[in-house]
């Protein structure tokens, strides 16, 4: 008995010491029960402070504090408790952990196996996470598989079959406080109803989201107006733990009506189209690091017709969009902007831009770009058949390339017509701000009411640096035909350096030079032009003289100028240099010229400081020579005054001629010609006069006529008179028989005195009333003859000169 006493109390003693073992350690043994529980489900019991008691014969669990940890989540309870029936729960808060590590490409559900649960209140459930911008509160009530949650908004959910499903009505007003929603958002899109249905297995959540909306969305910047609408459905899944999962717009395109946009350019305006079409017709994958949209499409109506489609469309954390485009488009202008016209575009390419960093930094390309139009006209002008090509790159931090070429069937402004131009055009840049590349380009005609141009070629390169464009390059003209002049192989070459800041002035250099060698070169400095035609051989310029007149030919010596003109008070100085010039003209020979003259041209006039003209001669049938005289011009016009020279081994003196076509009138001096030459004019043989003969002679000029009346002829000194073996003085004296004895007083005549009338009128016609007196002295007899002449002297000048041209051909025919 005593040993079975000792064996009961020993066991007693064990049970108790177990009892109480089992009691001091009931916290970590039910956590390391709990947990080897949870461990198929992915989670872990990190604290639990609780007790039991029994209360009406059932056991009750009575939770101060319990820590559950998930992937993904944290879950921290307070003041638990647990009959075996009912769960209540005064707060619990989870807190949303996203995981770093990215999912799997297919994402599986996880099996969280939803236990049979009894009912659940929780007073206040506090969730927490970096998608939402403060912490989210909900009263929750579960019984038999429904899931009640009240808050913010309320939401009925069905667990069943390890999956949680719920239909919600809501609105983005109801999110306006959790999570991160533009702060511009339209009241008519925070309040639109969104029917949700929600599938939930425990990692994943799919949904499906029933929308139907209308608003405007006002562009403060642009002071317009958009009608924004999208009705359908969107689609998400999203998985919890790596926050990643799909977006499909496929069944909720975007409809936008621009026509109450009015932009701040006219010619943007006039284009714009009317509506867009924005849809996605492929899922887009997402999470909190990057958004990729496989394929964007975007449809224009309206004056801008097309399509442009975005493909592999990339957002990537923090703030990298990459993708590639593709436009075709056709824009036609409103039927009031008569100034514009219809455009074809299309092209493609790809960008990147990167947000991230305190400047956007972004990367554009284009291949295949077309811009086209069969007509572009303006008020005075119309261009035919024009397309534009181009491939281009662009980095702002590495700069840019651009190739492009441009083709134009035909051209008009006003009475012009340009033919057939076509222009290539490459470039680089290392930013917006400097630039460099070569420019080409090749008109077939030009064609003026002056005249016509034919193939124009030009090619330069260009520099843009620190706001100063720079270029070289050249041009030639196959032909040139402008009024009279005619004109092959024209070539030119140019410099220049022109500031893009204002003041806007800078400096050129184009040179030209003729087939013939003619060159020279005009430059511009700031607001001065300068032209320079350097000295040359005068033979150069016979083209630009032969359509004023036909039969001028510059034989030898040079011509020079020089020519400034300032922009800003329009004023011309310049010089003119002429040396050892000569020229003929029909047969009229001019034989070395000589002149340097210093022009300018301000108030309106022309402005000539005196300068010595001086000519060797001129052969008009009759030679002139050692001509000078000074050339000048003010306000009174371009004249020569004291123009001298030698005539008929005397002398003339012209006081002074206008060289204009005003009428004028002025008096020509003429001294010491010698008779025997003057008299030798009229081709008479067997006349001999011997003596010196001055004239006067008052001339009225208008336009291009002449008029001579009033003018005197007399003798300087002695003369002699001889007549001699001459058949029609003979057959004078024969017919007169009366009048013989005086005529034959004639034959040996010393002559004291000549006095005659001259008069000459515009076409040519010379009237001579001549008195001589005189005495014979074999006859003793004095003589006073009156003689009148009549004769044509443009006819007479041109006889003399046809006399030596008879007797050139002869002698060149006999050569």
């Amino acid at each position: 008995m005593k040993a079975a006493f000792k064996w009961v109390s020993g066991i007693m003693i064990a049970i108790l010491i177990i009892i109480a073992l089992l009691y001091g350690f009931r916290h970590p043994l039910a956590v390391s029960l709990t947990n080897h529980y949870l461990a198929p489900y992915q989670l872990r019991l990190d604290c639990l402070q609780f007790s039991l008691t029994r209360q009406a014969g059932r056991w009750q669990v009575q939770a101060q504090q319990l820590c559950l940890s998930g992937a993904g989540f944290t879950l921290s309870g307070e003041h638990l408790s647990y009959d075996g029936e009912a769960l209540g729960v005064a707060r619990l808060t989870v807190i949303h952990q996203p995981s770093n590590q990215p999912a799997a490409t297919e994402m599986q559900p996880l099996r969280w196996q939803i236990p049979t649960l009894p009912s659940v209140s929780i007073a206040a459930l506090n969730l927490q996470s970096p998608m939402l911008r403060q912490p989210l509160e909900l009263a929750v009530q579960y019984d038999q598989g429904k899931l009640k949650l009240d808050g913010p908004w309320q939401a009925s959910i069905s667990l069943a079959d390890n999956h949680a499903q719920a239909n919600i009505d809501w609105s983005l007003a109801d999110l306006a406080d959790y999570l991160p929603l533009p702060a511009t958002l339209p009241p008519e899109l925070l309040t639109s109803l969104i029917q949700s249905q929600i599938n939930f297995d425990g990692q994943h959540v799919t949904s499906q989201h029933a929308l139907a909306m209308a608003f405007p969305y006002a562009l403060a910047e642009q002071d317009c107006q958009i009608e924004l609408a999208a009705k359908g459905t969107l689609g998400l899944s999203l998985d919890i733990i790596g926050l990643q999962g799909q977006l499909d717009l496929s069944a909720l395109p975007l409809n936008l009506v621009t026509g109450k946009c009015q932009l701040p350019q006219a010619i943007a305006n006039a284009y714009q189209p009317g509506q867009i079409q924005i849809t996605v017709p492929q899922p887009a994958t997402l999470s909190l690091q990057h958004l990729a949209v496989p394929h964007l499409q975007v449809v224009l109506a309206g004056n801008t017709t097309g399509q442009l489609t975005l493909d592999d469309l990339r957002w990537q954390s923090p703030g990298t969009l990459t993708g590639q485009y593709q436009l075709a488009s056709t824009l036609t202008p409103d039927a009031q902007q008569a100034a514009l016209f219809p455009l074809a575009i299309q092209g493609q390419g790809q960008f990147a831009l990167q947000l991230s960093t305190d400047q956007p930094q972004y990367q554009l390309s284009g291949q295949d770009w077309q811009i086209s139009a069969k007509t572009w006209q303006g008020k005075d002008w119309q261009a035919d058949n024009i397309m534009l090509t181009s491939d281009f790159t662009y980095d702002l931090q590495q700069g840019g390339e651009i190739t492009a070429s441009i083709k134009m069937a035909t051209g008009h402004f006003k009475d012009n017509v340009l033919g057939k131009l076509s222009a290539s055009l490459s470039a680089q840049s290392a930013d917006l701000s400097s630039a460099k590349g070569q420019l080409e380009m090749t008109l077939d005609t030009v064609t003026t009411g002056q005249g016509l141009a034919s193939t124009l070629r030009h090619q330069q390169q260009f520099s843009l640096q620190d706001a100063l464009f720079t270029f070289s390059g050249s041009s030639q003209i196959k032909q040139l035909q402008l009024d009279k002049w005619k004109l092959a192989d024209i070539g030119l070459s140019h410099e220049a350096t022109l500031p893009l800041a204002a003041p806007l002035q800078g400096s050129s250099l184009h040179r030209w030079q003729l087939a013939s060698g003619l060159h020279g070169q005009v430059e511009q400095v700031q607001e001065q032009i300068n032209l320079t035609l350097p000295p040359q051989n005068a033979a150069r310029f016979t083209a630009f003289a032969r359509p004023l007149l036909p039969q001028l030919s510059f034989t030898q010596g040079k011509l020079g100028a020089k020519a400034k003109y300032n922009l800003s008070n329009e004023t011309l100085s310049g010089e003119l240099d002429i040396a050892s010039l000569s020229l003929s003209y029909q047969d009229y020979q001019v034989k070395e010229i000589n002149l340097a003259a210093q022009v300018s041209q301000h108030s309106g006039n022309l402005h000539l400081t005196p300068a010595r003209l001086d000519i060797a001669s001129v052969d008009v049938g009759v030679a002139i020579r050692d001509i000078s005289g000074q050339l000048m011009a003010d306000e009174q016009g371009l004249r020569i005054q004291d123009l001298s020279g030698s005539l008929l081994d005397g002398s003339f003196l012209l006081p002074r001629l206008q060289l204009s076509e005003q009428p004028q009138q002025l008096t020509l001096h003429l001294k010491g010609l010698d008779a025997k030459q003057l008299a030798s004019l009229g081709k008479e043989s067997g006349i001999e006069v011997r003596g010196r003969i001055n004239v006067d002679v008052p001339i009225k000029l208008a336009g291009k006529q002449i008029e001579v009346q009033g003018g005197s002829l007399y003798n300087e000194g002695p003369a002699k008179l001889l007549i001699y073996d001459n058949q029609a003085f003979e057959d004078l004296l024969a017919s007169q028989p009366t009048l013989a004895p005086s005529l034959s007083a004639l034959k040996n005549l010393d002559i004291s005195s000549v006095t005659s009338k001259v008069d000459l009128k515009p076409d040519g016609w010379l009237n001579l009333e001549m008195k001589i007196k005189g005495h014979n002295p074999g006859q003793k007899q004095d003589v006073n003859f009156n003689y009148t002449h009549e004769e044509n002297l443009f006819t007479l000048l041109r006889a003399l000169q046809l006399g030596d041209e008879v007797q050139k051909k002869v002698q060149e025919k006999i050569k």
